[in-house]
C-alpha cells in the first residue's frame, strides 16, 4: 500500500503579518522562524522513524529549502529531491508578490477565510483549476513505483490534494495546513 505524506513549507517572508504579500508563484525565501520550523518537522520525521522512497518538492525556494532540510536530516540525498512545477502554489499571475489589499482588494485573513473570492480576478488560477491540478498530482503519485512519498509544497495546494484524496468538492473548505507540519494523506 502506498503512503503519501505532505509538509507545507516553513514560514516565508510573504507570510509575515507585517508583510502580507500574495504568495502564489512569488519565490519568497524562508524566514529564520521558517528554517527553525523546517528543522523541527525534520526532527519529528527522524524521531518517528519514517523513511521516504522519494521526496517531491515545489521548485519555489520556500518549499525546496524546507525539503532540503528534511532530506539532510533523514540522510536522503538532497540531489535526489525531485522538483516539479505542478507542485507550485495556486497561481496568482502578475499579482504574486504584491500586498494582498492592493492586489486582491482584501486582507490575507479575508482571503484565507474565503479563497473562492479570488476566482473572479483575471489571471488568478481558480480553485476548480487548482483542484484539477491537485487531482493530477494524486494520479502521478499513485502511478509512481515508490511506496513512501513525501511532498513538500504549499498550503492551498496541500488542501486541494487532501480534498481530492478525501473526495471533498473543490469549493468546500478543509482545515488549513500549518507551516512545516507533517500530515499523512494516504
Amino acid at each position: 500500500m502506498k503512503h503519501l505524506y505532505f509538509v507545507r513549507h516553513g514560514q516565508a517572508v510573504n507570510n509575515l503579518k507585517n508583510n502580507e504579500l500574495v504568495g502564489g508563484h512569488f519565490d519568497a525565501p524562508l524566514t529564520e522562524k521558517g528554517i527553525t520550523q523546517a528543522r523541527d518537522v525534520a526532527s519529528e520525521i527522524v524521531n518517528s522513524g519514517l523513511t521516504f522512497d522519494v521526496i517531491l518538492s515545489s521548485p519555489l525556494q520556500r518549499a525546496h529549502h524546507t525539503a532540503k532540510i528534511i532530506a539532510e536530516s533523514i540522510s536522503f540525498p538532497k540531489s535526489n529531491i525531485e522538483l516539479l512545477d505542478i507542485l507550485k502554489e495556486r497561481d496568482f499571475g502578475e499579482l504574486a508578490g504584491k500586498p494582498f489589499e492592493e492586489a486582491l482588494g482584501m486582507t490575507m485573513s479575508e482571503y484565507l477565510a474565503n479563497p473562492l473570492s479570488a476566482d473572479s480576478i483575471e489571471g488568478v488560477e481558480t480553485l476548480a483549476e487548482l483542484h484539477n491540478r491537485a487531482g493530477k498530482i494524486v494520479q502521478i503519485v499513485r502511478e509512481r513505483p515508490e511506496e513512501s512519498v513525501l511532498i513538500v509544497a504549499h498550503g492551498a495546494l496541500g488542501r486541494s490534494i487532501k480534498k481530492n484524496i478525501e473526495g471533498v468538492p473543490y469549493d468546500k473548505e478543509v482545515e488549513k495546513i500549518p507551516n512545516a507540519k507533517l500530515i499523512k494523506l494516504i
